[in-house]
């Protein structure tokens, strides 16, 4: 059972170095689009939902994933890796310049069903300060 969570794009993680440092961790993870009128990848523009604050988690991992070219200009998929505590995250949703809206049903929406998608917001978002780098991880672990 995936108990309350979209079992296609979300998995609880528990990393147990010592009992007290154990740690639950929300999973998000988005690919570019394609853009088929131009036959690419339309880098950074893509879709993190059904983000919900209500779930059992203390850290929120996203992953953006992009495609680029290496040193021999062959396609090649890369990863954009940010995290934040679930307070964190709480209080940027609740925040005026939330780059999270509601998903279903909008502002007036009763649900905890949160996006944030489109090229520009993910690119903020990944500029964040709020959203730190995968390599500051460890040190809470």
């Amino acid at each position: 059972s995936t108990g309350p969570w979209d079992a296609k794009i979300h998995r609880i993680s528990e990393e147990k170095v010592e009992e007290e440092k154990k740690k639950k961790v929300e999973i998000k993870v988005a690919r570019s689009n394609t853009d088929h009128k131009n036959k690419c990848v339309e880098n950074f523009k893509c879709v993190l939902n059904h983000i919900a604050i209500g779930k059992d988690f203390d850290i929120l991992l996203i992953v953006i994933i992009c495609l680029e070219k290496n040193e021999d200009m062959k396609p090649e998929a890369i990863y954009h890796a940010r995290w934040c505590t679930k307070l964190d995250l709480v209080n940027h949703i609740e925040s005026p310049n939330s780059l999270f809206q509601k998903q279903q049903g909008g502002k007036k929406a009763n649900n905890d069903d949160w996006i944030c998608s489109g090229k520009s917001k993910i690119i903020k978002l990944l500029n964040n300060s709020l959203f730190k780098t995968i390599d500051t991880l460890k040190s809470i672990f």
